[in-house]
């Protein structure tokens, strides 16, 4: 989702350097949204960014959290991840549990989102390209 994030910018504005783009996703979703403001997409573009900012912590205990426990049955196995995220001066995110079938969900939606990304850059571009 983030390499997608990555060619939409670049997609936006072709003067871009690869190398001058943010590594943070937030900063992505903002560089972004900076970028759409003239945009016929825009709207569109802005739904898809709020969704991917909602998902954000999600994706980031994937990606980051730590395995701190887990327990196997005949269902299968669940595993807590320890959050590493926490938020300053606040109460701390309790771990989460997840599953195989969880963590397929999410990354499927998570991948879904990223494909739409890559439909806006692709867009973008024709619209360049007349």
């Amino acid at each position: 989702m983030e390499f997608s994030l990555d060619l939409l910018l670049l997609a936006s504005r072709p003067e871009y350097e690869a190398a001058r783009l943010p590594h943070e996703l937030k900063e992505k979703l903002k560089c972004v949204k900076t970028q759409i403001a003239n945009c016929t997409q825009r709207n569109a573009i802005e739904q898809l960014l709020e969704e991917i900012a909602d998902y954000a912590q999600t994706r980031h205990d994937l990606v980051h959290g730590a395995v701190i426990a887990h327990f196997i049955d005949t269902s299968g196995i669940t595993v807590s991840l320890g959050r590493m995220l926490q938020p300053a001066r606040q109460p701390r995110r309790s771990p989460v549990k997840m599953t195989p079938a969880k963590i397929l969900e999410i990354s499927e939606h998570i991948q879904g989102l990223g494909d739409r990304l890559l439909d806006f850059a692709e867009k973008l571009l024709d619209m360049q390209a007349l």
